[in-house]
């Protein structure tokens, strides 16, 4: 019960937090994500320096070259995993991802930029990689802390093809995680994926608009 607890309390937590921006605010769906992930960096990033001890990583080594190939990682991850959602069946089938892409992608670039590209990774790194999966694999093997915190990571988003995409992408960013040392390598690849994703539907709908 005590495992479970562990695993649900960090997501319950940003998802109040997320909740609460909303109730107060009450702009676009966006916005409104960004304003409480935005909070959640802040609550999040003290509760991980209180579990590591050291900040935003384990490790002080992760410069430049780091930061590129994680970069690179999340544009490929990014490319290759949304690539074989799409020439699947399932988006015939399943279409929820439509109604939360407009979500996503209505309000204007720099704010995409902002929220989708910047402040909620580094919000959710620090919920689902920093707290869940870290605090499994204080306890767990690598396999089953990155295929449980990837699993509640697909969960959190809500429809069967961001769910696919959130788990394959969690288990990268744990992976990354556990060889880097460090959540900085997670935050990038999420932060390069989120950025591609903004920077290519927006270029693909000015091409055809």
């Amino acid at each position: 019960m005590s495992v479970i607890w562990q695993v649900c309390w960090p997501v319950l937590l940003y998802g109040l937090i997320i909740d609460g921006a909303s109730a107060l605010w009450g702009g676009g769906i966006l916005e409104c994500t960004a304003l409480g992930a935005a909070f959640g960096v802040l609550i999040f990033g003290f509760l991980y320096k209180e579990l590591t001890g050291d900040g935003f990583g384990r490790k002080k080594d992760f410069g430049l070259k780091d930061t590129g190939f994680c970069a690179v990682v999340g544009i490929g991850a990014w490319a290759a995993v949304n690539t074989l959602i799409m020439i699947s069946p399932l988006p015939r089938y399943f279409t929820g991802f439509s109604s939360a892409a407009e979500e996503i992608y209505g309000p204007p670039v720099f704010i995409q930029l902002a929220a989708v590209g910047v402040i909620i990774p580094a919000a959710e790194e620090l919920v689902f990689r920093g707290m869940v999966f870290l605090r499994l694999r204080k306890r767990y093997s690598f396999a089953v802390s990155a295929w449980v915190s990837a699993g509640v990571f697909g969960l959190y988003h809500g429809n069967l093809l961001q769910g696919i995409y959130g788990f394959v992408m969690g288990w990268i960013l744990a992976w990354a995680m556990e060889r880097k040392g460090t959540i900085k390598a997670a935050m990038a690849i999420h932060m390069a994926a989120n950025i591609a994703s903004v920077v290519l539907t927006e270029a693909g709908y000015l091409f055809t608009r």
